[in-house]
């Protein structure tokens, strides 16, 4: 018997005794109160149970009792609250319904749906018979947490149940291999997808070139695309994003031009991945013609492709101006919009334009990311603004509570070493937050060591001793 998860059963019993019929409709119109959740659900029921499709349909050749489970399942697909669900799933169990085949499911769904994980799981647990789309849920809450061992063995548990996965269940493990897994892990879901289907639609293709491009077989990746169904953007597309971040940007320019010449239509993604790849080989007129291709195709212009865009001008050494023109083009602007123009500005030695453009970012109440702020220290360090630079590092550290990573530091490591200026960074750091940044102090202590300053170097070191020893 399929059970109540714990907590929800006993406290939330109807009284059936006083209904004269066990009917659904009878328990449907007792869901919860009508003043908040029963009228909604009453009509869910009503609707589901008293209209019949106008086209044809296997509902339309139900009996009764079938048609009021598919009416109970929508019931439950309806149910947005756990209080209305936990009353919904104690009259199931009265009327003994839970072991019908649409049901468990519903509401395993359900239970997920409403925020209720645990009791989902619970009643997984308790399921006597599991179909493909249980377990398909089971596997996907698994790969949410990123319990990855424990949902490939719900999907193997599953075949060896004699449950054959369908194209969602394949597609959900292969997207968890792609962030988990091992290349084995990737060849043992490509196989079932194979035997199962035979010919793949495009989607599982896609999450296939995703799947291999993620565990570093781009050799797999490529076949699987090239031998993909005509006109398949999106996984060519995908195969892209895998060549750039293997840094082959000119193996991703190929399959960029092989779409081109096969007529397939970019999208938004594949143009950025194309701007990407020509910014990577500093290739300014071919990254020119793929703008000039996409305002010709009018894509769209968000503002991932424009920082994408602005990137790759500034990389290739076009003016600061030309980016500036593209930033404008945005009303409104993010951060990631922000950090492009600021990296923009540092990689042309523009440091007080980046500067200005950080404040205004600030002044505009965009929330600050630790990429932000690797682009701020960077423009300083490119500049060698010292005070600046470690101005903006103690409001990263005290105003905003981001952690400091390798980059953050490497950048202030950039900065001391090219202003020489020890002694004053010592007085700036003495006055800021950053006394007992240990990070800071090893810095200072590598750069003290280059430019041969010992004294620089035993501050550093008595320094590190005082924050070692508390």
């Amino acid at each position: 018997m399929l059970h109540l998860p714990q907590h929800t059963a006993q406290s939330h019993s109807l009284p059936l005794r006083r209904c004269r019929r066990h009917s659904l409709a009878a328990a449907a119109l007792r869901i919860s109160p009508p003043s908040r959740h029963g009228k909604s659900l009453q009509n869910a029921y009503i609707r589901t149970t008293t209209l019949r499709p106008l086209t044809s349909s296997p509902r339309s050749q139900l009996g009764e009792s079938e048609e009021r489970l598919w009416g109970l399942r929508r019931l439950i697909d309806a149910c947005s609250d756990l209080r209305s669900l936990r009353l919904l799933h104690n009259d199931i169990l009265h009327l003994k319904l839970e072991s019908h085949a649409p049901i468990p499911a519903a509401l395993l769904a359900a239970y997920f749906r409403c925020g209720a994980p645990e009791a989902a799981r619970q009643l997984f647990d308790r399921m006597p018979h599991k179909d493909v789309v249980s377990w398909t849920l089971r596997i996907t809450d698994c790969c949410n947490r990123g319990q990855f061992e424990m949902a490939l063995g719900h999907f193997r548990a599953m075949m060896e149940q004699g449950i054959s996965p369908d194209e969602v269940a394949l597609l959900t493990i292969s997207s968890a291999v792609a962030r988990y897994g091992q290349p084995q892990h990737g060849y043992e879901v490509h196989a079932h997808l194979v035997r199962k289907f035979g010919r793949l639609r495009k989607a599982t293709v896609t999450s296939l070139v995703n799947m291999y491009s993620k565990i570093g077989r781009m050799d797999y990746a490529s076949r699987i695309a090239n031998a993909a169904v005509k006109n398949n953007v999106a996984a060519m597309t995908a195969l892209m994003t895998g060549l750039l971040k293997v840094d082959d940007a000119h193996g991703a320019l190929i399959v960029y031009q092989e779409m081109m010449d096969s007529g397939i239509e970019p999208k938004e993604k594949t143009i950025t991945c194309a701007i990407r790849a020509a910014s990577k080989l500093g290739l300014l007129k071919l990254g020119t013609q793929i703008h000039g291709r996409a305002l010709k195709k009018k894509i769209e212009m968000d503002d991932h492709l424009l920082s994408c865009l602005i990137d790759m001008y500034s990389l290739c050494g076009a003016p600061t101006h030309l980016c500036r023109q593209l930033f404008d083009q945005m009303s409104v602007k993010n951060v990631v919009l922000y950090t492009a123009m600021i990296s923009a500005y540092g990689r042309q030695g523009e440091g007080h334009s980046s500067l200005q453009l950080f404040n205004d970012m600030r002044a505009a109440g965009v929330l600050l990311d630790s990429v932000a702020f690797t682009a701020i220290l960077s423009a300083c360090s490119s500049s060698g603004f010292l005070r600046e630079g470690l101005k903006c590092f103690n409001s990263m550290v005290a105003e905003y509570g981001i952690r400091p990573r390798e980059e953050h530091y490497a950048c202030i490591r950039g900065l001391l070493a090219k202003s020489g200026k020890l002694e004053q960074a010592y007085v700036v750091i003495e006055h800021m937050n950053l006394k007992d940044d240990r990070g800071i102090w090893e810095v200072y202590l590598d750069v003290a060591r280059i430019h041969g300053d010992v004294g620089c170097a035993e501050i550093a070191s008595r320094k590190l001793l005082e924050i070692e020893t508390g």
